[in-house]
């Protein structure tokens, strides 16, 4: 499954911000380097060459803009899996950056509802999946506030078995021994890229929150760049009220 179609879709916010999407091969090298750019102010070891051959491999990036500046992105890779007999999609996040001075906007997560919304109406057969690589405890909250059922979580749900197949599968097949598979992590040799210090230490009110408690349980060795495998089903009864009404915006574009 390749980009598709509807890669020119944009919308404009109250706020003045801008949401584009775009296919992968259609980037010019200029925002390239901005989104690069971008990305550094989070992470340390961004390897020019290694972003771009990250970003190659996937299909589409959702932007966002205000003023004609890229202010935040989000990599995605859309394909199909086999898995117990049948097929299922899989749309898996790759990198994902919002300028800091934007943080708390839901500008990328409403654009990224929208897309989801949008290519769950072309395959309404296929059920999908969010795959999703976390390094830091502010990404692994995106699971909750998004999601109501999804793994790894701090509750002891036993509907959830099927699911945990799942990411096991998935991850064995993209990120082969770099998966641990009774931890759930994937552990990258050499250095990669990792959060900035300051972005990735929770505070201590931080550390008080289930979600965040959790996150630092399952993935202690966050602050090296482990990343924690997380999986959800991406269907409207398995989303929260703000997600779901803006994925079935993106149901009737």
């Amino acid at each position: 499954m390749g980009a598709a179609h509807l890669w020119n879709m944009n919308m404009q916010s109250r706020l003045g911000f801008e949401s584009r999407v775009l296919p992968v091969p259609q980037l010019d090298p200029v925002l390239r380097d901005a989104m690069r750019g971008l990305f550094a102010t989070c992470y340390d070891g961004t390897d020019r060459d290694i972003f771009n051959e990250d970003l190659n491999e996937k299909d589409e990036v959702v932007t966002i803009w205000q003023s004609g500046v890229l202010c935040g992105f989000t990599t995605l890779k859309w394909y199909l899996f086999p898995h117990e007999g049948r097929q299922v999609a899989i749309l898996f996040s790759g990198d994902t950056i919002m300028d800091r001075r934007h943080w708390g906007h839901l500008e990328l997560a409403s654009a990224w509802l929208t897309r989801v919304g949008q290519w769950s109406r072309r395959r309404p057969e296929c059920p999908l999946y969010w795959l999703l690589t976390v390094k830091g405890h502010r990404t692994y909250r995106y699971m909750p506030t998004f999601g109501i059922e999804f793994v790894p979580n701090w509750r002891d749900d036993a509907n959830t078995a099927h699911l945990l197949s799942l990411r096991n599968a998935l991850a064995r097949h993209r990120f082969g021994d770099a998966f641990d598979e009774r931890g759930g992590v994937v552990r990258f040799s050499g250095t990669g890229n990792r959060l900035r210090p300051e972005i990735a230490l929770p505070t201590e009110r931080e550390r008080g929150r289930p979600d965040v408690a959790f996150f630092l349980e399952r993935n202690p060795g966050f602050a090296n760049g482990d990343e924690l495998v997380c999986l959800c089903p991406l269907k409207a009864e398995n989303m929260r009220p703000f997600g779901r009404r803006i994925y079935e915006q993106g149901r009737r574009t």
